[in-house]
């Protein structure tokens, strides 16, 4: 599976290449050469996409990042569109007298406005948060990328915080019904475009009291998420669960003041709880006694 912002890790320094071990639980080794190739190894193992949580310093993570974005917007990008402006003038002073030549010029000609558009759409992406401008209006020079602060980055960084785990803030503690908070929990995820592969990998921001000592119990036994949910419906749902389910299922009438939609959602709410599926036909036996118990009452 392809990875979603892939990392070419020849182009890290050395302590950005020291926190890729680091966080991968890897013993680093002494030189830049030696971390590259160590990294490359380590990746193959563990992908960007499946390292854990940061749960050391965050005061200081977070100011490292800040200082790097930092050097982003002021260096990089600026020396990415100034280079490109350089070989887009360098590339217009020359006039080829051949035909092979004047060829050869229209060939790096389209591939060169085709890396400036990218390099455009770039630099305006980190300017439309503040100017609203369509990207046709914008002319992206120098010293747009120079005035650019970190702080006009910062809303489209807030949006994608949605992704993380922890912002779903929902947790189990081994007392609740375990079935409906994993009923929960794979629904935030669905809305909110988390992966199974995240939701395991940040799996002890969804345990508290009893079941994050459970969790840490049996985190070395599981893979996935799927198999984790396997333990934990083992460890916390009743032998009888179903048994129970279905009993209170069949008690659930239609309330004088229900309306017949939400009693409908009510009771596919229990069913799709159930272990064992019931059958379409005795769904809807069920139902239909329920709702005429129901109307018989009122």
């Amino acid at each position: 599976m392809t990875e979603e912002r892939p990392i070419c890790f020849n182009v890290l320094n050395k302590d950005e290449l020291l926190y890729e071990v680091d966080i991968r639980d890897g013993v680093p080794e002494n030189t830049v050469d030696r971390l590259r190739a160590q990294i490359r190894l380590l990746a193959n193992e563990i992908p960007t996409d499946e390292v854990s949580v940061f749960e050391e310093d965050v005061e200081a993570e977070l100011k490292t990042v800040d200082s790097k974005i930092k050097a982003l917007l002021l260096k990089k990008l600026k020396r990415i569109q100034s280079l490109g402006n350089h070989i887009f003038h360098r590339l217009s002073r020359v006039e080829p007298a051949a035909e092979a030549d004047q060829t050869l010029k229209d060939q790096l000609e389209s591939r060169l406005l085709a890396l400036l558009k990218r390099i455009d759409r770039m630099s305006h992406t980190f300017r439309s948060s503040f100017d609203f401008k369509p990207a046709e209006d914008v002319v992206p020079c120098e010293s747009d990328l120079v005035e650019t602060s970190l702080a006009a980055v910062r809303p489209v960084v807030n949006c994608d915080r949605v992704s993380y785990v922890h912002s779903l803030n929902l947790k189990f503690n081994g007392k609740d019904s375990v079935q409906a908070f994993i009923q929960r929990i794979e629904e935030l995820c669905v809305s909110r475009n988390i992966s199974k592969a995240k939701l395991f990998n940040s799996a002890s921001k969804l345990f508290a009291d009893e079941a994050l000592y459970w969790y840490r119990g049996v985190r070395d036994e599981v893979t996935n998420w799927d198999s984790l949910k396997c333990l934990l419906l083992e460890e916390y749902l009743p032998y009888d669960y179903d048994h129970r389910l279905l009993h209170e299922i069949r008690s659930r009438t239609q309330g004088p003041e229900e309306s017949i939609s939400n009693y409908l959602s009510v009771m596919q709410n229990y069913f799709s709880r159930l272990r064992m599926p019931v059958g379409i036909d005795e769904k809807l036996s069920i139902e239909s006694k329920s709702n005429s118990v129901s109307f018989c009452n009122t």
